[in-house]
């Protein structure tokens, strides 16, 4: 059914999506990855999909979709991921895709409650030194598995290269 509604012309107005709760699965997110992907919804400026069951699989199909030519989300501002299942192999290939320019208007980036190792926090500290978050305000890392070397980069590398940050949750 999410397939056949993401497929719809009715999607072009939308700003702002709320999945959360829905169980998507990385069935369901691969399902919004192909939406986006489409550019079917171009004024999207709020993403949630918290506690959908979303593993790697499932956001690396989302952060692919959002490379694509037709500016997929370019507008998007608030992100969130958390109480997924996400860990270092997903944050990885989103890192990746920002440093390619995707969500150039991201400012709330919510990744509470996952799997997300030292390795995923390194990979948004080198899409940050790309100067890819420039405009993130806001950053949830809590109850995460990173650990103390996490938090040490964190701890080094969040004022100089997220200048925009006002808050950060990272107690792992």
């Amino acid at each position: 059914v999410l397939g056949l509604v993401l497929k719809s012309d009715v999607l072009i107005k939308l700003e702002v999506l709320w999945l959360n709760y829905n169980h998507l699965g990385d069935d369901g997110a691969i399902e919004l990855a192909l939406a986006v992907g489409s550019g079917s919804m171009p004024r999207l400026r709020k993403l949630e999909l918290r506690h959908g069951e979303i593993g790697d699989a499932g956001l690396r199909a989302l952060s692919h979709a959002t490379c694509t030519g037709s500016g997929a989300l370019k507008k998007l501002e608030t992100l969130d991921l958390s109480e997924n299942r996400i860990g270092d192999g997903g944050v990885c290939a989103f890192a990746s895709a920002l440093t390619t320019g995707a969500l150039p208007r991201l400012s709330l980036l919510d990744l509470d409650d996952n799997e997300i190792g030292a390795a995923g926090v390194y990979a948004l500290m080198a899409a940050a030194a790309h100067k890819k978050l420039s405009r993130l305000e806001w950053l949830n890392l809590r109850r995460n598995d990173f650990g103390r070397e996490g938090a040490i980069v964190l701890a080094r590398h969040c004022r100089r290269l997220l200048p925009s940050l006002r808050e950060l949750w990272d107690v792992p």
